[in-house]
């Protein structure tokens, strides 16, 4: 996953802060804000994700990869694409926040950021099962 994140910014040399937008505490890279960050760690924490696999990360420090393919691994084929489209939706909600506070120098609560995932998530699900050619638009 390329994010122009902190460490894809200094590869570059365009400037930059290095410290991570959301905890203000550790430099950052893409495994940072998608997966070790404690607010990413909030955001998925507090949402409800029906219980269907585990979205806190696992110890011993595993990439991104490891942890989500570990994150679904038990789950059935229709199961792991709805887990993945909500980890998916989880790291943009995050991607979005970090970048409002960069760009627009607002910030929300990791519950708001969760908040917002949730409504992007019924959005696409409400968009899915009213698809305009089938019958069922409103």
């Amino acid at each position: 996953m390329l994010l122009v994140t902190a460490d894809n910014l200094a590869l570059r040399g365009w400037p930059h802060g290095p410290i991570c937008k959301l905890c203000h505490i550790h430099q950052e890279t893409v495994q940072h804000l998608t997966l070790d960050c404690h607010f990413s760690a909030v955001v998925r924490k507090t949402f409800a994700w029906n219980g269907t696999f585990s979205v806190l990360p696992p110890p011993g420090g595993k990439s991104l990869n490891e942890w989500w393919d570990e994150a679904i691994s038990h789950l059935l084929k229709e199961k792991k694409r709805e887990a993945s489209g909500a980890i998916i939706y989880s790291m943009w909600g995050v991607w979005k926040e970090r970048n409002k506070r960069v760009f627009q120098n607002t910030s929300l609560q990791p519950a708001a950021v969760a908040a917002l995932v949730k409504e992007d998530i019924a959005q696409r699900a409400y968009l899915h099962t009213h698809d305009p050619g089938d019958g069922n638009a409103v």
